[in-house]
């Protein structure tokens, strides 16, 4: 096969994912026997972008073609997103 330029492989890193999940609860008895509770959920709190790996792969097949999406680089985890709930126990 041949080779395009001369940079050795793996050298490039790719950004990392670092995400922050929470959730508050809380629970109120209503009887003895019958609890009401409230949750809220909140993922990627902090709403940072992750990125995930580029497409390093300059020609797509051995016959040559080449790739459109060389060096794109995707998200790779959904943005901010928040959840709130309401359970009766009994």
């Amino acid at each position: 096969g041949s080779f395009i330029g001369n940079t050795g492989r793996s050298i490039l890193t790719d950004p990392g994912v670092a995400k922050f999940d929470l959730v508050l609860v809380k629970t109120t008895q209503i009887r003895e026997r019958l609890q009401l509770q409230f949750r809220s959920e909140f993922f990627n709190l902090f709403n940072r972008a992750n990125f995930g790996s580029s497409d390093g792969r300059l020609y797509a097949n051995a016959a040559g073609a080449e790739n459109p999406t060389v060096g794109r680089i995707t998200t790779a985890a959904p943005a901010r997103q928040i959840q709130f709930g309401m359970r009766l126990a009994f």
